[in-house]
């Protein structure tokens, strides 16, 4: 382990990493399912209030993606970023931060991200339309959380000199 890295702050940051590993392993079973459950349109989410189960897969997916991007943008990041002795400030600073270190793969998409998450959580079917919109939305930008998990991963398992084990899973499960 790196001498100048102070170990309460390795551990606070490795917890948060392993919370985020097993977030990024339901998050990707439960896209996975949503996925196999047809085109998701207008229609598909107007016939959600028929079909308590898809609508239970849904509500479970948009609870999921917003935890894991909450995870990795309000803690996890700025938790790395003091590890690594850079400055940390406000989420779109250490979103621009993360970008400039090959972390995030878009600050403003990432940003994009919180307002998707907020329409999944607050505008849940007022509109078919905006909300399948959102839906297939949050789908695509799973793929930036789970680049930007494997990106943190990578970082940590080329510079930190950490102990075998001390890393969860790099992708705990298979990307789709």
């Amino acid at each position: 382990m790196n001498a100048l890295i102070e170990t309460k702050h390795l551990n606070r940051f490795l917890q948060v990493l392993g919370t985020v590993s097993r977030e990024a392993s339901v998050l990707a079973e439960v896209r996975k399912r949503l996925s196999q459950a047809g085109p998701i349109d207008a229609g598909w989410v107007s016939a959600l209030a028929g079909d308590p189960q898809r609508a239970d897969m849904v509500e479970s997916f948009a609870a999921k993606f917003g935890r894991m991007q909450d995870t990795i943008g309000d803690k996890l990041l700025p938790l790395f970023l003091q590890l690594v002795g850079e400055k940390t400030g406000a989420a779109i600073d250490n979103l621009n931060r993360g970008e400039r270190l090959r972390l995030v793969p878009d600050a403003a998409r990432w940003m994009g991200m919180r307002v998707l998450r907020n329409q999944l959580v607050h505008e849940y079917m007022e509109d078919a339309a905006q909300f399948a919109a959102a839906l297939n939305m949050a789908n695509e930008r799973v793929e930036d959380l789970l680049a930007t998990y494997s990106n943190l991963w990578r970082y940590c398992a080329d510079n930190l000199h950490l102990e075998a084990g001390q890393l969860p899973a790099e992708f705990p499960v298979p990307r789709s």
